[in-house]
């Protein structure tokens, strides 16, 4: 059965890096790239098949054209379910926290924000910003924003390759400065920001905050802010990892070195490259690269490499 190779939106922020430009395969005219959202339906923002009979053809308009090669899980949200990014930090990211879908679906008309991140790179040092370190009231995380010490109260924690954290909605986090991550989320852009280091944007603004929202949908009580772990599975030549298994997705790392075969049911699947080179499906495969597994159907994977799997 086909797979399909996707081609990337590139995006740029303030705090993004060139480590997607030089070591991520991504073609982009500017300086730096911040994100490059490779699996996207997003409207307005989508991946598009980049070979073949479908090259140019976006991920959502596949959705709504062809819905066999998606299988039913992904019709039960109330639109496409999953965005996959790859994130360049190379400064700090804002301190944020996303909706749940039912605050999103009431107040903004788009699903909430539950992600993962796989620490694809870590520079030494590099952490994150995860959840508060205690409990905490509305009252006190006001006021730490007010004072600009929203820091103060939440967990610090290093990251290294490999590390995988999940997010669930109304979780207080940051990506800090480098750290390159890849990241399977529910479909939404929805981010209310706290804190930003009282950066200004390149006509000398300050980013705006969000600050009502955010108290909103905060989750106030203590984080354990450690990375998650499952045991390794043995699939044909390749150690498989489960990462993530929510609601919204499910997600795999899987290191190869001969061959696998990957079966889809009754879900498509996303597969980003993570590190190495080899094939899907005959179809050459280096990192970087994200390709488009329809449901229903049997693909073998060969070479020496490892990729960040994903089905709802």
């Amino acid at each position: 059965m086909q797979v399909y190779k996707m081609s990337p939106v590139l995006r740029e922020y303030i705090w993004g890096g060139k480590k997607l430009k030089s070591e991520w395969n991504k073609h982009a005219v500017t300086p730096t790239v911040a994100e490059s959202w490779e699996f996207s339906a997003y409207e307005g923002a989508e991946s598009v098949v980049a070979e073949g009979e479908e090259k140019g053809t976006s991920l959502l308009t596949l959705y709504r054209t062809r819905p066999e090669l998606f299988g039913n899980r992904a019709f039960r949200a109330p639109m496409f379910p999953v965005l996959i990014k790859l994130i360049d930090a190379a400064s700090d990211l804002s301190v944020q926290v996303h909706p749940s879908d039912a605050y999103a679906l009431r107040e903004e008309g788009q699903l909430g924000k539950t992600e993962m991140w796989y620490i694809a790179d870590a520079e030494e040092g590099a952490a994150i910003y995860y959840g508060f370190s205690r409990d905490v009231t509305p009252e006190e995380f006001r006021k730490a924003i007010d004072d600009n010490t929203v820091t103060d109260l939440l967990n610090r924690v290093p990251v290294r390759k490999g590390d995988c954290f999940f997010v669930e909605a109304g979780t207080l986090h940051a990506i800090l400065g480098g750290v390159t991550v890849i990241e399977v989320q529910e479909n939404s852009n929805l981010t209310y920001r706290v804190y930003d280091y009282a950066r200004r944007d390149a006509s000398g603004n300050l980013r705006p905050l969000h600050v009502e929202k955010a108290i909103a949908v905060a989750d106030y009580r203590k984080s354990e802010a450690r990375p998650v772990s499952h045991p390794v599975v043995r699939i044909g030549d390749a150690d498989v990892r489960l990462l993530a298994d929510c609601a919204y997705f499910s997600v795999s790392e899987w290191v190869l070195d001969g061959a696998a075969t990957l079966t889809t049911t009754d879900s498509f699947a996303s597969l980003t490259v993570a590190e190495g080179s080899g094939s899907i499906a005959g179809q050459p495969a280096q990192k970087g690269d994200t390709f488009f597994l329809p449901a229903h159907g049997s693909y073998v994977a060969e070479g020496k490499f490892s990729w960040i799997y994903t089905t709802v």
